[in-house]
């Protein structure tokens, strides 16, 4: 009758300081429940498009700010189809998106044909309402946002892959100096978000279905990806 205590005793002694505590990682920014069984028959993506989390982190290199966005999906990448897959935020003014495009043919079998792109997309003009086209579709309740375009940079070189993890590495200097200031320490990056869909013909598919359970936030799914946008404000370090 002893051995429930004598479980609770070493259960014990191992968090209680006989062995080292494991150094504490932070938080991701963007959580999601991943794997099967953690959405419904209908919203469950493909694995390696199944977010599990995203994380940013921002160092200062010779006066630069580095910043390291980090995304784990639920499978190996290797074994994905044509995917696309982005994490996004927003700091002061401006809208930020770190992006991974393969370029095959949408295929399960493209593998060897993929064209990597690894991009950042500024905004810093803000998205404006528009009258809807066609006009019916305001008065089933729906309003229409014109969302302008921005610029792109190529940060490929910056970009790899590991198991099930993708992480995009930005060098604020050079064409990308204006930015700088706002990756600061100091600076909140808010409004993160992260995405992800399948490619055909080098484009993302998909229908999207929204819900707002029990009164809570809004949230989409595509019915070939995923997208958390509920993620937490990072605050970047001295």
């Amino acid at each position: 009758m002893r051995r429930p205590f004598i479980a609770l005793l070493i259960a014990g002694l191992l968090g209680g300081g006989l062995l080292a505590p494991a150094t504490a990682q932070p938080e991701p920014e963007i959580a999601d429940p991943c794997g099967l069984g953690a959405h419904t028959v209908d919203q469950q993506p493909l694995p390696w498009l199944d977010i599990c989390g995203a994380s940013f982190d921002v160092t200062r290199d010779g006066g630069v700010p580095v910043l390291r966005v980090e995304l784990e999906v639920a499978a190996d990448l290797a074994l994905r189809a044509d995917s696309s897959y982005g994490v996004s935020w927003r700091s002061e003014n401006c809208g930020f998106a770190v992006e991974r495009h393969d370029g095959g043919d949408g295929g399960l079998g493209s593998a060897a044909e993929r064209r990597p792109v690894a991009q950042l997309a500024v905004s810093c003009e803000p998205n404006r309402a528009v009258p809807c086209d066609p006009e019916v579709l305001e008065d089933l309740g729906f309003f229409c946002v014109h969302i302008p375009p921005g610029q792109r940079f190529d940060v490929t070189e910056g970009y790899a892959e590991d198991g099930n993890r993708l992480s995009w590495t930005v060098r604020f200097d050079g064409r990308l100096a204006p930015w700088a200031p706002v990756h600061e320490p100091g600076a909140v990056l808010t409004r993160t978000s992260a995405i992800t869909g399948a490619n055909v013909a080098g484009s993302t598919l998909g229908s999207w279905s929204c819900q707002a359970p029990g009164g809570g936030p809004w949230r989409c799914r595509n019915s070939v990806g995923d997208w958390v946008p509920e993620g937490r404000d990072h605050v970047i370090a001295g």
